[in-house]
């Protein structure tokens, strides 16, 4: 089973892998330590929760199409078009969209 067929919680989308990355590590420096279960850095950064919860940093591109999530922060300044035919369609609700820059 490959990683796009896989459902996720938390999806960060940045307009470079680094950018997302950077942003996934600063959501996590936020939780609580004893929440997180693991953090995978290659060949994507991944945080998985104890609960169950999957978050991983994107790179807002063509190849990011597939996946399904719950949320997105989304990076300010990417193009509306990936925002559309890459993110959007892949969940349910603009109110569970968040920009960051």
């Amino acid at each position: 089973m490959g990683l796009n067929s896989v459902y996720l919680s938390v999806a960060v989308f940045g307009k470079t892998k680094k950018e997302a990355e950077k942003f996934l590590i600063q959501l996590t420096n936020n939780m609580r330590f004893g929440d997180i279960e693991s953090v995978v850095q290659a060949p994507r950064t991944e945080v998985i929760l104890k609960n169950g919860s999957r978050y991983i940093a994107l790179t807002a591109n063509d190849c990011s199409r597939g996946y399904r999530f719950e949320k997105a922060y989304v990076q300010k300044g990417i193009d509306k078009e990936l925002l559309n035919f890459i993110i959007r369609p892949y969940f349910s609700g603009e109110e569970n969209i968040e920009y960051f820059d």
